[in-house]
């Protein structure tokens, strides 16, 4: 009997020094059986020990299946279904070994966040569940996920002709669905491909294609997973057997009092010009360049008309024929104007007779005839128009109203490059 104070029957006797024995007892059953000590009960309707609690293993995850389980390289972040069993709170979904977010929907299903960046290229992944401990661990069944290659499409080229004999230049494919591993095809042979982003690549076209006029096929491969060939663009090769064309700038009018300086502008819609021939006068011989300058000496030595020719040759020596021209002409002289005496009566018609004497402009670009009293204030103008060089001239009639007396009439001038007259002879007019 054990001494002490008893409880109630209905309760269990227990004496205050019992639990060190059992807990005794339960250390030599689990070392005996294997049996975990908290799983042996001392009788089918006695209590647990004291101190000791039941415990359950979290077991290990299998995946059975994947949704979606293949991808477009370059696609964006996007969810991932994972479904299979035992799965818990905290477990997680592994990329190639690598935690990615996961969302717990039951112990059958699962979510996770795959990054834009686990599908940049193309390629294969593996996808398993790891669960926390005790227990758990990496499942030992994994799905495969497959990033596969867009099919290219191509939509343009940049340029799109060219012309034959030319030398290399770059091309650019638009489209859609390009990859870094995506290759442009010229005529059926890879180049040596630039990738750009998704939708533009670039390449160098060879020279040895544009040798002839045709029709180049451009296509872009992609390789697997995915990808494919795309359809062809054509790169259009045109014989150049169209010349130049040459323009002379600088020229603002035919006479000039001034130094001209022409510049030679020549466009090619072929391979391009090569050079640009000109010579001054019909005579002699051409000289290359793009820049022609007629000197207007003061001694006036190169007075006159100078007609310059000039043509220009492109890169497959497409001649420009005939030879453009232009005339430049060059007066430093000025005019000198005569008028001839006159009697009018006043309120009648007064018709000037005068002349403006250049010898190299062909007429005068104005002339002004004025009418001076004595006091040498002009009382009277009257305009002349363009006229003739060299010759008399009768000019318009302009009414005089002005007191009887005599006055002294004069004629102003200008020639066609602009110089002012630099004498002029006067005469009187008398008014009746």
């Amino acid at each position: 009997m054990w001494k002490g104070r008893s409880v109630k029957r209905a309760g269990v006797r227990r004496h205050p020094h019992v639990a060190a024995p059992l807990v005794a007892v339960l250390v030599v059953l689990t070392v005996v059986l294997g049996t975990p000590a908290c799983a042996v009960a001392l009788s089918p309707a006695g209590p647990m020990p004291l101190g000791v609690q039941a415990s359950s293993e979290v077991q290990r995850p299998e995946v059975t299946g994947i949704s979606p389980s293949q991808a477009l390289a370059g696609d964006l972040d996007f969810t991932l279904t994972v479904v299979g069993s035992d799965f818990v709170q905290g477990s997680t979904v592994l990329w190639n070994g690598e935690n990615r977010d996961t969302g717990f929907i039951s112990s059958t299903m699962l979510t996770a966040t795959v990054r834009s960046d686990d599908v940049l290229v193309a390629g294969t992944a593996y996808v398993s569940v790891s669960n926390p401990g005790p227990g758990g661990g990496q499942s030992l069944t994994a799905r495969t996920f497959t990033v596969i290659n867009p099919a290219p499409q191509v939509v343009a080229l940049e340029p799109d002709r060219a012309w034959a004999g030319a030398q290399s230049f770059p091309l650019t494919v638009s489209g859609s669905g390009f990859t870094p591993t995506s290759v442009v095809q010229i005529a059926g042979i890879d180049q040596s491909t630039r990738f750009i982003d998704s939708g533009k690549l670039m390449v160098d076209v060879p020279v040895e294609a544009l040798r002839w006029a045709v029709g180049l096929s451009v296509r872009v491969y992609t390789p697997p997973p995915g990808g494919g060939l795309s359809s062809s663009q054509f790169l259009w090769i045109y014989d150049d057997s169209i010349p130049p064309v040459t323009t002379a700038e600088g020229l603002s009018s035919l006479w000039n009092r001034r130094a001209v300086t022409l510049t030679l502008e020549a466009t090619d819609v072929g391979r391009g010009v090569e050079r640009t021939f000109f010579r001054v006068g019909a005579k002699g011989e051409y000289s290359a360049g793009n820049k022609v300058r007629i000197s207007a000496p003061l001694d006036h030595s190169n007075d006159g008309l100078h007609v310059v020719q000039f043509f220009s040759i492109d890169a497959v020596l497409n001649w420009e024929e005939p030879a453009k021209e232009v005339t430049v002409g060059i007066d430093t002289t000025p005019p000198t104007t005569t008028v001839a005496q006159a009697t009018v009566t006043r309120g009648q018609l007064l018709v000037p007779r005068y002349r403006v004497y250049d010898p190299v402009s062909p007429k005068g670009r104005d002339a002004l005839l004025q009418v001076i009293d004595r006091s040498n204030k002009v009382v009277l103008r009257s305009f002349l128009g363009e006229p003739s060089m060299r010759t008399w001239q009768t000019g318009k009639g302009v009414t005089v109203d002005l007191p009887k007396g005599r006055y002294k009439m004069r004629v102003l001038a200008h020639d066609l490059a602009g110089n002012a007259q630099s004498s002029t002879r006067s005469a009187v007019l008398t008014v009746t």
